[in-house]
């Protein structure tokens, strides 16, 4: 996403590279979660010493999430458009996108516990209506 891709650096990849210094932030800060650590960014430090057990397995999981998936759905979507550009069908990769936003398991907020949702979409859901 920074290199080695035809419209690399892509642009949204690019936002969280400048402000954080890193091109693999979420996964530091992830493994700084599961230490129990500080992270050594340029921006947007946390120190999970300061959580407990219950907090630092929110912040992985949401992370997890938020940080890692959503930047693989934001690659799948940009591989699309630059094979789109480049007059390849790029139904393939928009479709990795989709699947890795919305996830496999179909779900109705009023009666599926909150800790068994897994991806982007119903996290989201979650957040903007509970």
């Amino acid at each position: 996403m920074l290199k080695g891709c035809p419209g690399c650096p892509y642009k949204d990849f690019k936002y969280f590279y400048d402000y954080y210094g890193t091109p693999d932030y979420a996964h530091q800060w992830i493994e700084a979660a599961f230490d129990g650590e500080s992270t050594n960014f340029r921006n947007g430090n946390a120190d999970f010493g300061k959580y407990g057990f219950v907090g630092r397995q929110q912040v992985i999981q949401k992370g997890s999430s938020y940080m890692n998936i959503f930047m693989y759905v934001i690659r799948e979507f940009e591989d699309a458009l630059d094979d789109c550009q480049n007059g390849i069908i790029s139904v393939h990769a928009w479709d990795e996108g989709v699947c890795f936003y919305t996830g496999s398991l179909e779900v109705c907020l009023l009666t599926v516990a909150v800790s068994s949702w897994k991806l982007l979409i119903i996290l989201i859901t979650f957040s903007l209506y509970y």
